[in-house]
C-alpha cells in the first residue's frame, strides 16, 4: 500500500475510548457536532467486530455522521467519518493511516491508539476517555498530553462507569473534566479554533 504523501495525511485526529455505557455517550457527543465536522474520528471499544458491526448501524442511523467499522489495514481515515475499532486486533496510527495488528487477549489496545497518536499527531492529537470499567487508555492519554495534544475525559456524574477517566485523572493525563453534554461542543471548539 503507497505511503499517503505529507498534503493527504490527516494533521489532526479525535480518538475515544471506552467500555460500559460509552456508546450512548459517543451518540450524544456525535448529535452535537456538525455534518461538515472537519476531523476524522476513530472510537475504540472492547467488543468483538460483531457487535461493532450493529454499533455501527445504531450509531448511523441516529446521527449525522457516516459510521464504518474500520477492519481493513491501511484506511486513511476521512474527515466527518467516524471509525468504529475492536481492541483485537489492535489499531495504531503509522503514516496517517491506521494499521491492525494481533496484540493477545492482555493487549491494551487502546494505550497502543493513543500513544500512536501522539507519536504520529503531537499537537494534533486529541484524545477523549468515556465511561468504563478498566484502565487502559489512561497511560496512552498521559502520552497525549505530554506530546501536546488535548486531552478531555467524562465526569463522574454523567459515567455510567467511572473507572478509565479516574484512572487518568490520577495520571494526570486529563486537560479537561466535562460532562458529557459539554463534550461534543468543546471538541468542535477545539477543532474550529485551531489550523493546525
Amino acid at each position: 500500500m503507497s505511503v499517503p504523501s505529507p498534503e493527504q495525511r490527516i494533521r489532526r485526529l479525535i480518538g475515544i475510548v471506552g467500555g460500559g455505557g460509552s456508546p450512548h455517550a459517543l451518540l450524544d457527543i456525535l448529535r452535537r457536532l456538525p455534518q461538515d465536522f472537519p476531523v476524522p474520528i476513530v472510537f475504540s471499544l472492547s467488543h468483538e467486530p460483531g457487535f461493532l458491526e450493529s454499533l455501527a448501524v445504531w450509531l448511523e442511523q441516529r446521527s449525522s455522521f457516516e459510521v464504518l467499522v474500520a477492519e481493513e489495514d491501511g484506511i486513511l481515515p476521512a474527515p466527518g467519518n467516524v471509525y468504529v475499532l475492536a481492541s483485537e486486533p489492535y489499531a495504531e496510527l503509522e503514516q496517517g493511516r491506521l494499521r491492525f495488528r494481533p496484540g493477545g487477549r492482555d493487549y491494551q489496545a487502546k494505550n497502543v491508539l493513543f500513544r500512536s497518536m501522539a507519536r504520529e499527531l503531537g499537537p494534533g492529537a486529541i484524545a477523549v476517555i468515556l465511561s468504563g470499567m478498566d484502565s487502559d487508555g489512561a497511560e496512552g492519554m498521559k502520552a497525549v498530553r505530554n506530546a501536546g495534544g488535548f486531552t478531555i475525559a467524562q465526569d463522574e456524574a454523567t459515567s455510567a462507569i467511572y473507572v478509565i477517566a479516574r484512572f487518568a485523572v490520577e495520571l494526570d493525563a486529563v486537560c479537561e473534566l466535562l460532562p458529557i453534554q459539554e463534550i461534543g461542543p468543546r471538541l468542535l471548539s477545539l477543532v474550529t479554533e485551531s489550523n493546525v
